[in-house]
């Protein structure tokens, strides 16, 4: 009976979790497809430029003394897997990280991969900076030591890099247009 409890006081707090968005679209029982929204938040003062990816999309904010970062984490898959992957766990092994060279900041994504046919896991960003900042965005930023066909629970970043601490964004609908 108590294990019984445990499952369901845990299915219900996943399920009721509002910074995961569940996809119905699936074409395996052992998939959940969807989004999981994150955020972090690192402090500005040190930095005149930062370094994003290409892709990034960036606000400025005469406001804004930090840096804010929202990730919007998909999992889009349509394979066959041979053990269950669900947004909610893929979510842990995706993530920014960066690396500093004086008053530069290098911000980039990892644990994105992408089967080449059946999908993968892929991530936005949306990036809030103080105004004074210099913003340039580079293609190809690297934060893996290899390219990543599918979920690595053992990913190894490159020394140079550094995982920023992310919380869940319960929050994101106002920064990432659903459809």
């Amino acid at each position: 009976m108590f294990c019984v409890l445990m499952l369901v006081i845990v299915f219900s707090r996943c399920k009721n979790d509002s910074s995961l968005v569940i996809s119905p679209k699936s074409v395996d029982f052992n998939i959940t497809n969807g989004r999981a929204y994150d955020k972090a938040f690192m402090k500005a003062s040190k930095y005149e430029s930062i370094i994003v990816p290409k892709n990034t999309k960036v606000l400025t904010n005469k406001k804004v003394n930090d840096i804010e970062i929202y990730i919007e984490k998909t999992l889009y898959f349509v394979g066959h897997p041979g053990k269950p992957i669900r947004i909610g766990e893929v979510r842990k092994y995706m993530g920014v990280a960066y690396k500093t060279d004086g008053e530069i900041l290098t911000i980039a994504a990892y644990g994105e991969w992408n089967s080449r046919i059946e999908g993968g896991a892929f991530i936005n960003l949306l990036i809030v900076v103080p105004k004074r900042i210099r913003i340039t965005k580079k293609s190809d930023l690297r934060v893996e030591k290899s390219v990543q066909y599918f979920i690595n629970p053992k990913l190894k970043l490159d020394k140079k890099w550094k995982k920023v601490s992310t919380e869940p964004d319960y929050d994101f609908s106002r920064r990432f247009k659903q459809e």
